[in-house]
């Protein structure tokens, strides 16, 4: 429960940072949120996150470690993780 309020947080946060860009810098947002996406991954312990990948629903794809693992993850557009 916890993590999820937490990953919703940081989702919110950048998605309320991103409309406030200049219009001239909007080849920021994505790269705003690909960190925001990150941090909610290591916030929860993975680790070594890499590749991450957005799907047009929102769902952020990544690679990462926990407990020395190597683990597919999802971060889904409602802040929930799944691991594949």
């Amino acid at each position: 429960m916890h993590r999820t309020i937490l990953i919703g947080m940081v989702l919110a946060l950048a998605a309320a940072a991103a409309p406030a860009a200049d219009a001239d810098l909007r080849w920021l947002q994505p790269q705003g949120a690909e960190l925001a996406a990150k941090a909610a991954l290591e916030a929860c312990g993975y680790q070594n996150v890499r590749n991450l990948t957005r799907d047009p629903v929102g769902n952020w794809a990544a690679e990462a470690e926990r407990g020395g693992v190597e683990i597919a993850v999802v971060l889904q557009i409602n802040g929930e993780i799944a691991e594949e």
